[in-house]
């Protein structure tokens, strides 16, 4: 940043085409108002050096943001102003962070990059995790029969009442482990959906802002009626998603109780 600048002046030369008023908004949206505009960069504490830094950031005309570690060195109100900064960003956010908070904040699909190879998880944070504790799960379910069967005597056991309770739980424990996998991967299908449908959502948002749209009545009414139905949609996604999760949860008991048992 030039030191010599004003905030205002600052912030102009990175979007010149961008109104005075939409300027002195986004200065508004970083806690910058009033006599605070005319400031000369030089003498702004660290925290509000970063805070005009990500203002300018976002005001230039781009739809693709990259950012490595953007919290990093800023107090809590810097990070909430940024975080709601990204939320209202209209265009694509690439961002790599080990802050969590502004991941649930932000995020609404999650890259994880294991041995050089990338795996994509639509959807939060919180669901990424679960899909990751329901893939643990899984994994061991399936590795737990063959640790066993290193155990077991050579010659077959007398059958009784106890070999065939233990049968009897071996199955149901294989019955619920199909289940788990099965709704595992429902929900993987159903966040896709979602992620999908709220990008749409999101773009038709963004066209419903554009004045120039409304000079073409048919074109508007056949957007409104695509937002109308992707949301009924969503909504019913959601709901499925949060069915589909009490499921997983249900079952996920029910094998913690026969491990335990």
């Amino acid at each position: 940043m030039n030191p010599k600048n004003t905030l205002f002046n600052e912030l102009r030369q990175a979007a010149p085409m961008e109104t005075d008023q939409n300027i002195r908004n986004t200065l508004g949206g970083f806690l910058f108002s009033g006599d605070d505009i005319q400031k000369r960069i030089s003498v702004l504490s660290g925290g509000e050096k970063a805070r005009v830094a990500l203002a300018k950031l976002l005001s230039q005309p781009s739809n693709l943001l990259l950012t490595d570690e953007p919290t990093n060195h800023l107090d809590i109100v810097s990070r909430e102003i940024l975080a709601d900064a990204l939320g209202d960003y209209h265009g694509t956010i690439c961002f790599i962070t080990h802050d969590r908070t502004l991941i649930r904040q932000v995020a609404n699909k999650i890259v994880e990059i294991d041995g050089g190879h990338p795996t994509i998880y639509p959807g939060d944070y919180d669901g990424y995790l679960y899909r990751k504790e329901v893939e643990s799960k899984r994994k061991n379910e399936v590795s737990k029969p063959k640790r066993q069967a290193l155990f077991l005597p050579k010659t077959p056991p007398t059958i009784g009442s106890e070999s065939r309770s233990t049968s009897g739980d071996e199955q149901v424990r294989r019955s619920l482990s199909q289940k788990a996998c099965i709704v595992a991967t429902q929900i993987e299908n159903v966040s896709a959906s979602l992620s999908e449908n709220e990008s749409r959502i999101a773009e038709l948002e963004v066209m419903f802002g554009n004045p120039a749209l409304y000079e073409n009545p048919d074109q508007v009414a056949a957007f409104g009626k695509e937002y109308r139905t992707l949301k009924k949609e969503t909504e019913a996604l959601w709901e499925e998603w949060e069915r589909l999760s009490l499921d997983a949860e249900t079952i996920d008991a029910d094998l913690a109780r026969l491990r335990v048992g």
